[in-house]
């Protein structure tokens, strides 16, 4: 008989444990935040002009 595989997915309705809800959380920022500032170098934008509409985007979703 197959054992069955653990998977870190959660689905919609589930909520992880609250130290990997701040790993989680602490990911993004480390990964999203420079490349927002990356984008925003590249295309000459202001970089907090930048920033604020991905906050504007964040807050829509």
């Amino acid at each position: 008989m197959t054992k069955p595989f653990a998977t870190n997915a959660y689905l919609p309705d589930e909520r992880p444990p609250l130290g990997r809800l701040l790993l989680y959380a602490l990911q993004q920022v480390v990964v999203m935040f420079p490349a927002t500032v990356l984008v925003a170098l590249i295309t000459g934008f202001q970089v907090s002009t930048t920033i604020f509409a991905s906050g504007l985007a964040m807050l829509r979703r």
